[in-house]
């Protein structure tokens, strides 16, 4: 068995990634043809196994989910702003922002607080399903 990996910084991380031969589909684009609908993408951004942590909320987790990630993506103006950031600071900003309005929207549409480390990993799966067909739009 392997060794976990251990980097300095975050810079060393990107660094290690980009030689990944795995970071040469970080290079693919689909073209607007061969791109799902973004509502697909939206819908498909977690597994039904996901939903099964959320339970006992007073709406079903996949709508909550669905529609706050189509309030935040599924918006040409949203993808517009997205486009805009330039750096990881920007980004990390960008993110921090979205998922707060997670939080926020999750509590008032299922009636519960989410957990803080499920609203950064949701918002990253969706992002995953984002850059794969929409990597040029961004």
């Amino acid at each position: 068995m392997s060794k976990p990996l251990r980097f300095r910084s975050r810079q060393d991380l990107i660094v290690a990634l980009r030689k990944c031969a795995s970071a040469e589909a970080l290079d693919y684009h689909l073209s607007a043809e061969e791109r799902r609908p973004l509502k697909e993408v939206v819908h498909g951004w977690v597994s039904p196994n996901t939903f099964r942590a959320f339970h006992h909320c007073k709406r079903r987790p996949s709508e909550v989910l669905r529609e706050c990630g189509t309030d935040t993506l599924g918006e040409e103006e949203n993808l517009r702003r997205l486009s805009r950031v330039r750096s990881q600071e920007d980004y990390d900003e960008w993110h921090r922002n979205w998922c707060d309005s997670l939080l926020e929207y999750w509590g008032a549409e299922a009636g519960k607080p989410m957990p803080w480390g499920p609203s950064r990993k949701l918002p990253n799966l969706l992002m995953k399903g984002l850059l794969s067909d929409y990597r040029d739009c961004i």
